[in-house]
């Protein structure tokens, strides 16, 4: 398998910010067509810390695909971004976290209502320790002022919910 070097060399980080999302939109375009490896190098740009972040972030979301129905989901590439402003253990949970998010809100409503959706995320957070899960129902709603989410789903046969994911922070540090 060939693996493919990009190398953002960009000196004009104001015309980067201007076409930052279309730039990222075409290469993350040509990532998954070509079906290789590939390397990208935000070292050697003139990048700063946070166009580097922004880079990675609209990279991830670019490259995200919602295959679940489809006969074969696994992306056929890789893509590994090496910068010394992006610690890769909160990118990979960065963007393990993306996709789980676009994955519920991709899925029709047929298949995920309120009360797959609650069941979802307490799987997703089952094992977790240092995180609390709280749902409102619609009496809860009501209580709360909480109007909005109330008035959107009580006519549905799976009635309105809200749940509410906390994290509760961990002593470890990265």
């Amino acid at each position: 398998n060939v693996q493919y070097t990009i190398v953002a060399h960009i000196k004009d980080t104001k015309k980067f910010n201007d076409y930052a999302e279309d730039l990222i939109a075409e290469l993350a375009w040509y990532i998954k067509k070509l079906d290789k490896d590939f390397f990208v190098d935000l070292d050697s740009s003139w990048l700063s810390k946070e166009d580097t972040k922004l880079f990675a972030e609209l990279l991830m979301t670019s490259l995200y695909s919602f295959s679940k129905y489809k006969k074969s989901n696994k992306a056929n590439y890789s893509v590994t971004i090496q910068s010394k402003h992006i610690n890769p253990k909160k990118f990979a949970i960065l963007a393990a976290t993306f996709g789980m998010t676009k994955d519920l809100v991709n899925d029709p409503s047929h298949s995920v209502h309120p009360a797959t959706f609650e069941k979802e995320v307490k799987k997703i957070f089952a094992k977790e320790k240092n995180i609390s899960i709280t749902v409102f129902n619609d009496k809860e709603l009501v209580k709360r002022w909480m109007m909005g989410i109330y008035n959107v789903g009580k006519w549905s046969e799976h009635g309105p919910r809200l749940v509410l994911v906390e994290y509760k922070g961990s002593k470890k540090k990265w």
